[in-house]
């Protein structure tokens, strides 16, 4: 019997993990293309989890923004894959545009209040620790994906097998 090559979720965050250089590494680049992508995936997939937990809170308070929740987490999973499995430079570009749309949505909740929709609308949310560190993960994943479009979204490969982790999938 064949098993599937093909690594998922906590596994592809293990690998990627372990490819990465470790410091002192005297013939590791100061940043490479993978290394980029790689770390992208990694906080897609945290500020996603972040998401996860925070939801059920929000949907006790109205279903409305459970639901938001929801989508913007299964959206940044998504993201997560994308970036190993099919990065492209459009999937980038969504990524950046609509990780800066839940930080700009972070920010007006914290300062002006939620916007136009259900129960709490016009309150002003309170700043608390799942919430920074999701905006934290969001901010250093949108640089990441900044910078991979500035080295060059075009060097990455596809990742499809755990052997592609370990043996480096970009062409440098």
């Amino acid at each position: 019997m064949r098993t599937n090559p093909r690594i998922t979720g906590w596994q592809s965050v293990r690998l990627a993990a372990e490819a990465m250089p470790r410091g002192g590494d005297p013939g590791a680049e100061p940043y490479s293309v993978r290394q980029i992508s790689y770390t992208a995936a990694v906080l897609s997939l945290v500020a996603g989890l972040l998401h996860v937990s925070a939801m059920p809170r929000h949907y006790a308070e109205w279903w409305g923004y459970g639901a938001f929740f929801l989508v913007v987490a299964i959206a940044q999973v998504l993201l997560s894959d994308g970036l190993l499995y099919r990065p492209r430079r459009r999937l980038i570009l969504v990524g950046v545009i609509g990780n800066l749309a839940v930080i700009s949505l972070y920010v007006v909740t914290r300062t002006v209040g939620i916007p136009f929709f259900g129960p709490h609308a016009g309150e002003v949310e309170a700043v608390g620790a799942i919430d920074l560190a999701s905006v934290v993960a969001e901010a250093a994943l949108v640089a990441a994906l900044l910078l991979l479009l500035w080295v060059g979204s075009s060097k990455v490969r596809p990742l499809r097998t755990a052997a592609d982790l370990r043996g480096g999938n970009v062409e440098q």
